[in-house]
C-alpha cells in the first residue's frame, strides 16, 4: 500500500494482479486437489481464496494480519472483507485487536500470533557488530519498513531531545527501506543527529539475530497513519524480545497485547517524542531495570516459538479434517 500510495500509476496493475492470482490458484487447487487452503490476508488473497473454496468445494482458513483489517477501509471494500470471512471454514488473527476491527455477522476467529525462531533469535553475535564500538556505547535499534505507520520520524525527533552527553553515550541504529527513508535521513541531517545515526538498509531475515544481540534497547514508536493502518502485532517486537533487548513501544494496535508494559518493555503514547525520550532515558540510566525487562521479555518471547504456534495451526487444520 505504500508503494501504490507513493505511485499511483501502479493502480493500473491492481486488477491484473487480482485476475492473474485468481486464475493461478485455481489452475493448482484443481490439480492438486488440496484438503485445505490457508489464505494470509483476508483481502485480496483470502477473497480469492473464499471464492475458489466456494468453486471448488475446498475449506478455506484465513489469517488476518493487521494491514487488511486498519488500513483497506471503505463501505465496498468491508463487504468484502465480510464475504471473505462468512464463506471460510475458519479465520484466525494475530491478535485480537485486528480481530476486533472486522466488524459484523461473522464467527469468532482463533487469536494465532506469527511466530519466530526463538532458538535463532536468542543466540546471535553480539560481538561481531560491537568490536569496533567504543566501550560502554548503547545501542538503541529499530528494526522496520521506512514507512509513515512505524513511526521512526518520532523516534528521531526523541533522540535529538536526549542531552549532549546521552547522545555521546549511545548510537540509533536504523534498520529497513521504505518510502519514508530519503525523508527520515533529511530529518536527521536538520535535527544535526545524522553523525549519531545509522541506515543500514534492508538486512536479510538471518542477519537481524546479531544487531538485536548487539542492541540494549529495541524501540518501535508505532502510531496509526492518515489511513488508519497501524501494527497489528509487531512481529519484530518478539524478535527482541527473544533476544534478550529491552524494548520501548506505543499502545498503538496489538502491541499491548504482546508488549506488557513496565514488565516486559515501556510503552507510551503513540507520536509523543517527549514520552520516547523520557523513557530512553530512564533505561539508559538504570542498568538493572533494562537487564529485568529484557530477562521477562526473553522468557515471554517462548510463547511465540514456532514449534508453539505450529501446533495451535496443526490443531485447526485436523478440524477441518474432522469436520469436513
Amino acid at each position: 500500500m505504500p508503494n501504490v500510495k507513493a505511485h499511483p500509476l501502479l493502480f493500473i496493475q491492481v486488477p491484473f494482479f487480482l485476475l492473474s492470482q485468481f486464475v493461478l490458484c485455481y489452475r493448482l487447487v484443481k490439480k492438486l486437489k488440496p484438503a485445505l487452503i490457508h489464505a494470509h490476508w483476508v483481502f485480496p488473497q483470502g477473497s480469492i481464496a473464499s471464492l475458489i473454496g466456494r468453486l471448488t468445494n475446498t475449506p478455506v482458513i484465513i489469517t488476518a494480519h493487521g494491514g487488511d483489517a486498519f488500513a483497506l477501509q471503505g463501505s465496498l471494500l468491508n463487504r468484502i472483507k465480510l464475504w471473505s470471512l462468512r464463506n471460510c471454514f475458519a479465520w484466525t488473527s494475530n491478535t485480537s485487536a485486528t480481530a476486533n476491527t472486522f466488524l459484523g455477522n461473522i464467527a469468532q476467529p482463533e487469536i494465532i500470533p506469527m511466530g519466530i525462531d526463538c532458538q535463532r533469535f536468542g543466540f546471535g553475535n553480539a560481538l561481531l557488530l560491537r568490536s569496533e564500538l567504543a566501550k560502554g556505547t548503547t545501542i538503541l535499534l529499530f528494526v522496520g519498513r521506512l514507512v509513515k505507520k512505524k513511526g521512526v520520524e518520532d523516534l528521531l525527533s526523541a533522540y535529538a531531545l536526549l542531552s549532549a552527553a546521552q547522545k555521546k553515550q549511545t548510537q540509533l541504529w536504523i534498520i529497513g527501506d521504505g518510502s519514508e527513508r530519503k525523508a527520515l535521513e533529511e530529518l536527521s541531517r536538520e535535527l544535526d543527529i545524522d553523525n549519531k545515526l545509522r541506515f543500514w538498509g534492508k538486512l536479510p531475515n538471518e542477519q537481524l539475530p546479531d544487531y538485536y544481540a548487539a542492541a540494549d534497547i529495541f524501540i518501535a514508536p508505532s502510531i496509526m497513519d492518515s489511513s488508519g493502518d497501524t501494527e497489528g502485532q509487531g512481529v519484530t517486537l518478539v524478535e527482541a524480545m527473544a533476544s534478550g533487548t529491552a524494548i520501548i513501544s506505543t499502545y498503538t494496535g496489538g502491541i499491548s497485547e504482546v508488549i506488557e508494559h513496565d514488565h516486559t518493555g515501556i510503552l507510551v503514547a503513540p507520536q509523543a517524542p517527549l514520552e520516547i525520550k523520557a523513557a530512553i532515558i530512564q533505561l539508559l540510566e538504570d542498568s538493572k531495570l533494562r537487564e529485568k525487562m529484557a530477562e521477562q521479555g526473553k522468557h515471554s518471547a517462548q510463547k511465540y516459538a514456532w514449534s508453539r504456534i505450529g501446533h495451535s495451526f496443526q490443531a485447526l487444520y485436523n478440524q477441518v479434517k474432522t469436520e469436513r
